[in-house]
Parts: structure tokens; C-alpha cells; sequence
């Protein structure tokens, strides 16, 4: 191997570095978002169940699911379009991200509707997703810190299948602040220190 081949070689696995920070800067944003959105949701369902609304808490849902999910794709597809190439990194993290996403969409609303198994069925079912996704994705950016998360998330799901359904809405609030907020704000601050968002402009 000559020395040029050796200085390319370099180049291109500095590139791929690089757009592997991006991707998991892109999806720190989007664990910040999701996290914020479903603690927002949250609130809504317990002020309904406050304020004896019961009917209207699918209507809560419905908002923060629909928005969030349209809000995700059209990020997602801008990211897309701006990257001239994609990583393994960013394929993978995306197919995990729309198989989950395809799973929750069932567990929180098709399932329920179908009257497979409860509502209170839900929260343990959505944090078993969740557990899956940040467990795979931190295999994907070779992070312990998302596979942390992701053991998180199904120890999360073993505790709320002692709490009372009414209460399990509850014990996601945690669970999205360490799983969702504190990884997506990581990313984020990792990314500016490297200077990586002068670098994606």
C-alpha cells in the first residue's frame, strides 16, 4: 500500500466518523423532541383524568402521537435530503426508528381499539418498545450509554406491571427524562464540542 492509498484510506474512514457523529446528533434531536413531547402528552392525559374528561384523553393522544410522528418524518426526510451520503449508521438507525415507530403506533392505538389487552397495557408495552429501539441503537453508535437506557426501559416495564394502570402513565415520566432527554442532550453537547455544527452547515 503506497502512501497515497494510505492518506485516502484515512480521509474516508475520517468521513465516516464524521457522518456517524452527525447521525447521532440528528437522533439526539429527536430523542430531546420525543422526550419533551411525550412528557406534554402526559400532562395532558392526567389534567383530562383530573378534570373527568375520560373521553376526551384519545383526543390528547391522538394530538401528540399524529404531531409528533409528521413532525419526526419531515426532519428526518430535510436530513436526508442535506446529506450527500448515507451511513450505515443512519440506514440502520432509521429502519429501527420506523419499525419501532410502526410498533408503537400499534401497541398504543390498534391494539388497544381491537380490545386485544387494556389500556393499562399500554405504558409497559410502549416501554418494551422503547427498550428495544435504545438497546439496538446503542449497538448501532457502540454507546453504553443507550444500551443503559435501553435495560432501563424494560426494568421500567417490569416495575409497572405491579403499579396500578391508572398510575403507570407515571413511571414513564423517569423513564423519558434518563431515556430519551439526558442520551438526545449527550449527543447534542458531544456534537457542538467537536465543532460538528459549523461542520453541517
Amino acid at each position: 500500500m503506497d502512501e497515497q492509498q494510505a492518506r485516502e484510506d484515512i480521509k474516508l474512514i475520517r468521513d465516516m466518523l464524521e457522518r456517524t457523529r452527525r447521525a447521532s446528533a440528528e437522533s439526539g434531536a429527536l430523542f430531546i423532541f420525543w422526550g419533551v413531547w411525550l412528557i406534554l402528552g402526559l400532562a395532558g392525559q392526567y389534567t383530562l383524568l383530573f378534570l373527568q374528561r375520560y373521553d376526551w384523553i384519545w383526543v390528547n393522544w391522538a394530538f401528540f402521537g399524529l404531531t409528533g410522528w409528521i413532525v419526526s418524518a419531515v426532519y428526518s426526510i430535510r436530513r436526508g435530503r442535506k446529506a450527500r451520503m448515507r451511513t450505515y449508521a443512519q440506514s440502520a438507525t432509521a429502519f429501527v426508528s420506523i419499525g419501532c415507530s410502526i410498533g408503537f403506533l400499534l401497541t398504543a392505538f390498534v391494539f388497544p381499539l381491537l380490545h386485544i389487552y387494556p389500556y393499562a397495557a399500554i405504558p409497559v408495552n410502549i416501554a418494551l418498545i422503547s427498550g428495544i429501539m435504545q438497546f439496538v441503537q446503542g449497538g448501532i453508535f457502540r454507546w453504553p450509554l443507550l444500551w443503559a437506557a435501553g435495560i432501563l426501559w424494560w426494568v421500567g416495564a417490569v416495575v409497572m406491571a405491579f403499579v396500578p394502570g391508572e398510575w403507570r402513565g407515571i413511571v414513564l415520566i423517569p423513564l423519558m427524562v434518563l431515556g430519551y432527554l439526558v442520551p438526545g442532550l449527550i449527543f447534542r453537547a458531544r456534537f457542538r464540542r467537536s465543532g460538528g455544527d459549523r461542520a453541517a452547515e
